[in-house]
């Protein structure tokens, strides 16, 4: 990443005052790292351009993948949608460093319906990267 200094000036920013619309040059990071696996920044200076990804990209596809239309499966836990979001925050405040998975979630945060269709199926594979530690 040759403007590495223009996003660290961005983090910085972002960092005091977090926003929900996340400037390009920050998208363009997370789809970086998604390419590569490396931050270039410790977590500590992107943990909370992590944090408003992921609400972000969870609200959008709770729009887009309704949590009424989720089929029920016999074999399968009823998707309990405020429960899994609760756990994936939980489990995203335990991190102290960069998760193992990093290159994984930032994949699944900035192309989350490449893989995924339906809300409850990408809750889950998010669940699971970031499970890994």
């Amino acid at each position: 990443m040759e403007n590495a200094e223009e996003v660290l000036i961005e983090l910085n920013k972002f960092e005091k005052n977090p926003v929900a619309e996340i400037p390009q040059i920050l998208e363009d990071y997370l789809v970086n790292i998604a390419k590569t696996g490396y931050t270039q920044f410790p977590w500590v200076r992107i943990k909370a351009l992590f944090k408003i990804k992921l609400e972000n990209v969870i609200n959008e596809f709770s729009k887009i993948s309704p949590i009424a239309a989720v089929p029920i499966m016999p074999n399968v836990e009823i998707f309990k949608f405020d429960q899994m979001k609760s756990r994936i925050f939980e489990q995203f405040e335990s991190y102290t460093g960069i998760p193992f998975t990093v290159q994984r979630l930032c994949e699944l945060l900035t192309q989350p319906k490449k893989n995924y269709k339906r809300i409850d199926k990408f809750m889950r594979g998010l669940e699971r990267v970031m499970l890994v530690v």
